[in-house]
């Protein structure tokens, strides 16, 4: 991950006071009284004057992210289990009574005299909890993702592709993406990304994309080798599987190069 500087970090966000406490994270005080720790340009904890804390990832669980939710206040835990972020209290970390709570972005908590209906935990309320991820939609983006690679390899990306797949700063919004896999329609620009976000190597590339040089060569041909095993096939199963998830799971918003990734 790129290391930001502390202007890069807090742009025209108002302040106060803002200070660098870890490796690409602020805390940012203002005038109201709130507190923020950002991390990257994602605000992973929000503390209001009013006693409550808003918790968010902007789609990008990564473990990073996690880490910095969890050190930086004291009042919940999150855990992960199967991909899926889990909500817990310190004094009583993987008991099953809690495993059910599933984290949110916009998640909050309230101390325990706040009149607001939510989930009641041992030292406050919960609000704006998640669901479990749909399992339907997990296993569609596996089965089109199993088939893509079966197309491979596949004409670079151009301007016929899917115009939100080529969108290059990523925050496009998610749910051409649904289409795409329901059509069956298996875009060059979005393996593109799915690579991008991977930091996949030139290999890679020039065996998934038939790019012709000036002499007529298609890398395909030369380089088809790096994704005929399983092992090669399945790494780009894979990108192409976390890329999706992330957006259409986790909803992420945008690329790696702005906000925490998860690899």
């Amino acid at each position: 991950m790129p290391r930001l500087t502390k202007a890069e970090i807090l742009g025209d966000t108002p302040h106060t006071l803002a200070r660098v406490i870890q490796n690409n994270t602020l805390q940012i005080f203002q005038e109201d009284g709130t507190q923020i720790i950002r991390h990257f340009h994602t605000d992973c904890l929000t503390f209001k004057p009013d006693g409550s804390i808003i918790f968010n990832t902007d789609g990008h669980k990564s473990s990073t992210t996690k880490l910095r939710i969890n050190e930086h206040q004291d009042k919940i835990f999150i855990y992960q289990k199967h991909r899926v972020w889990y909500v817990t209290t310190r004094d009583s970390m993987f008991n099953d009574k809690y495993q059910s709570i599933v984290f949110a972005d916009g998640m909050t908590w309230w101390p325990e005299d706040t009149l607001v209906v939510g989930i009641k935990i041992k030292n406050g309320i919960l609000t704006g909890t998640g669901k479990a991820p749909n399992k339907k939609l997990i296993a569609s983006i596996r089965k089109y993702c199993r088939d893509f690679v079966k197309q491979l390899p596949v004409n670079p990306p151009d301007g016929g592709d899917c115009w939100y797949c080529s969108i290059l700063n990523g925050n496009e919004p998610n749910d051409h993406l649904l289409s795409h896999i329901e059509e069956k329609y298996y875009v060059p620009s979005l393996l593109a990304r799915a690579m991008d976000n991977a930091d996949a190597g030139k290999a890679y590339r020039w065996a998934c994309f038939k790019i012709t040089d000036i002499n007529g060569n298609v890398s395909s041909d030369s380089w088809g080798y790096v994704i005929k095993n399983d092992y090669g096939k399945k790494q780009v199963e894979r990108w192409l599987y976390n890329y999706l998830y992330r957006r259409l799971i986790d909803g992420a918003t945008s690329n790696r190069l702005t906000s925490p990734g998860m690899y």
